[in-house]
């Protein structure tokens, strides 16, 4: 039995999109008042020169980008305004110019997200209510994202969320409400994908997040993903 096993569910329209399976990392016991030691700071800032030197075209041929636009462009929504998360991480260093240090836990993730152009959701366990449902939006549900204010998500945008909130919108924005904070002690990562991430690509991305993280801030963790199909979970 896995210390507190999450719970996905697929609405049947958010099996259209063609994502056949969702991986995710849950952690325990944390201390992400750690600091982060220099070997990741430099490989980090290494990682950040490459971002800054990136050409644009460069990064739009990337095939894991483009799976994401494509989805972003399956339900009608632009990619300049919706870009994945990845690729909005990347724009925000190259206009800086430095890294954007927050906490061990977030800066490693981010990391991992600039070196593999995965758009990795990362949320405070203890703060989710229920089960996970990845659905295609209504457009009634309000989304609060990491920065403040209030979003409007349209009907047929792409969304994860709890019993009380969204958690994640088209790939592109994570909630504040749930966000990572030097406080967290228990935290899930989800990749959700899409038609051109492999499933073990992304199981080997997350073992390696979560590899980092506890080296520097301790706990344990559990990997995992889930057939869409069935909703059935699978850890390895």
């Amino acid at each position: 039995m896995k210390n507190n096993p999450v719970t996905f569910n697929f609405d049947n329209d958010f099996k259209h999109l063609g994502i056949k399976k969702v991986c995710f990392a849950t952690m325990y016991n944390i201390d992400n008042y750690q600091v982060l030691p220099q070997s990741f700071v430099d490989k980090y800032e290494r990682l950040v020169r490459n971002a800054v030197e990136q050409k644009d075209g460069d990064l739009q041929q990337s095939i894991i980008e483009n799976g994401y636009h494509e989805l972003i462009l399956e339900v009608n929504r632009s990619v300049k305004k919706f870009p994945p998360s990845a690729f909005s991480l990347t724009e925000i260093i190259r206009k800086k110019g430095t890294a954007l240090h927050i906490s061990p836990f977030v800066d490693i993730y981010n990391m991992y997200s600039l070196e593999t152009r995965l758009s990795i959701g990362a949320h405070d366990l203890d703060k989710i209510n229920g089960e996970i449902r990845f659905q295609i939006s209504q457009g009634d549900e309000p989304f609060y994202p990491i920065g403040g204010g209030q979003k409007k998500i349209s009907c047929g945008d792409y969304i994860y969320s709890d019993s009380v909130n969204v958690l994640a919108w088209l790939d592109s924005r994570d909630s504040e409400l749930v966000k990572i904070e030097p406080a967290t002690k228990n935290a899930i990562l989800i990749i959700q994908g899409n038609r051109n991430t492999d499933k073990n690509y992304r199981l080997n991305v997350l073992y390696n997040i979560c590899s980092d993280v506890t080296k520097i801030c301790g706990g344990s963790f559990d990997i995992g993903y889930s057939d869409i199909s069935s909703g059935k979970i699978i850890y390895i």
